[in-house]
């Protein structure tokens, strides 16, 4: 199996089936992501670690967790980003989200992860997401962003009715 093919396999990073040259656009938007948003600077250190992490998906994957460069999360670097960036759920009005399901920077898993989060806080009613069948970053059509902000001043004009 080719390098690239592995990387994404391992990553589930997206990539659009139809375009060879989207694993480009992918790796280049999350090196810049990552260079631009520099978690270890915002958080004064490490916020995450791969100590537990398994990886598969490679040809070979017990050489890989063997040989992968394991990084340890720092304490206040984890507590800075569980203060500022972890969302808990714990909606008090209406919220709507519209995101691409291949989002290259942003995984679509994490709408996921956030309604679940919702559902544990009973707030479900507070949410809509709108999934978007199609790879890139906020990568919508003008008619998608007006249908997302309609919904979203019908939900706020409902809730001050009740």
């Amino acid at each position: 199996m080719p390098a690239t093919a592995q990387l994404f396999n391992v990553t589930k990073a997206p990539f659009d089936p139809a375009n060879p040259g989207s694993v480009i656009v992918t790796a280049v938007s999350l090196l810049f992501y990552s260079i631009f948003n520099d978690p270890i600077a915002k958080t004064g250190g490490i916020p995450y670690d791969n100590g537990s992490t398994q990886y598969v998906g490679s040809a070979n994957d017990p050489k890989l967790n063997a040989e992968v460069e394991r990084v340890e999360s720092d304490g206040r670097a984890r507590a800075y980003a569980r203060r500022f960036y972890q969302p808990n759920g714990a909606l008090h009005a209406p919220l709507v989200t519209l995101h691409n399901t291949l989002d290259p920077v942003v995984p679509f898993q994490h709408e996921v992860t956030y309604s679940n989060l919702v559902a544990q806080r009973r707030k479900s009613a507070f949410l809509n997401i709108l999934p978007v069948a199609r790879y890139g970053h906020c990568n919508f059509t003008t008619q998608e962003v007006v249908e997302a902000f309609a919904l979203t001043v019908q939900q706020a004009e409902a809730q001050l009715v009740n």
